[in-house]
């Protein structure tokens, strides 16, 4: 399954880290080094001279050297952390494992044809080059969420109850994933984390690999998602780019309204998604947002 091999790659990428870092140098050494350092040059000083070997010998250093070099900054390499942008893919990852039981997302799935009908929307809007993971789980209190991975790749969680008693259209779930891109774009989910990130394209080299950097991400990440959401400013900006981007789609735009009007009936007669406007503030602010007669 595909969040198993994001699992077993983020489990080995820090577990090559870590063993790096116990790794002894001396076992990289090449043989010309060993050759070297297995010589007395100083007292064959005299025997090198007669054979005209100094000059040999003092361009063998040199090359040692510069082997010896180039293994000190590719060593210091080996201990570095992933970069900001590379280490989401590994994080989000490792979230998804650590909360498969709470989210039910190792379940059997029908084929909803969801896929090709969102890279039909995301084309229709410009959007290309994108690589989209959808996930389906069956959890109600996650309805949908977008989660970094990285340049232009995003993870879409999808909650297969939320959908259904939603009723929603393929085209309206479509443009439920396109909010969810844009949050993931504008940086929301990590700006509401208040996570320390600073350590993300840092060394440990000298410090040691520190797993509670990676325990804290994960934490932030969970309050983010089921107790923080997202804010009514984050909201408003997100409604009005979806209002810019669909409204040259008028078909677009319409199902997008419908798609809040759903969302904005079913928190206010479903108890089991109690927890929606917590996570997405108010559907009913949003459809004021972008209806003809607030423009006015």
């Amino acid at each position: 399954m595909l969040i198993r091999l994001f699992f077993i790659l983020a489990l080995m990428s820090f577990s090559i880290i870590a063993q790096d870092q116990q790794k002894d140098e001396s076992e990289d050494k090449t043989q010309l080094e060993k050759e070297m350092e297995a010589v007395d040059f100083d007292s064959l000083k005299e025997v090198l001279k007669e054979d005209m070997l100094v000059p040999v010998v003092i361009e063998k250093k040199k090359v040692v050297k510069k082997i010896k070099k180039k293994r000190v900054i590719d060593n210091t390499h080996k201990f570095n952390y992933p970069s900001r942008e590379d280490a989401w893919n590994i994080l989000t990852s490792l979230w998804l494992v650590k909360n498969a039981a709470t989210l039910k997302w190792d379940i059997s799935k029908p084929n909803y044809g969801i896929e090709s009908n969102f890279r039909r929307v995301l084309e229709t809007v410009g959007y290309y080059e994108k690589t989209v993971h959808i996930l389906l789980i069956k959890n109600p209190e996650i309805t949908h969420i977008g989660l970094p991975m990285g340049q232009n790749e995003f993870m879409l969680i999808l909650s297969i109850p939320f959908i259904r008693s939603m009723d929603l259209s393929k085209l309206e779930i479509s443009l439920l994933l396109l909010e969810d891109i844009f949050r993931i774009e504008k940086g929301y989910l990590v700006k509401n984390m208040n996570a320390k990130l600073d350590w993300l394209g840092g060394n440990f080299k000298s410090t040691g690999f520190k797993k509670e950097n990676i325990d804290n991400v994960l934490k932030q990440m969970s309050n983010a998602i089921f107790n923080k959401g997202f804010s009514f400013q984050q909201q408003f900006e997100l409604t009005k780019q979806m209002d810019l981007v669909l409204k040259s789609h008028p078909n677009l735009w319409n199902a997008y309204l419908q798609l809040l009007k759903k969302a904005d009936e079913l928190v206010k007669s479903n108890a089991l998604f109690k927890n929606y406007l917590k996570l997405y503030p108010s559907p009913e602010m949003q459809i004021k947002w972008i209806s003809p007669e607030s423009k006015r």
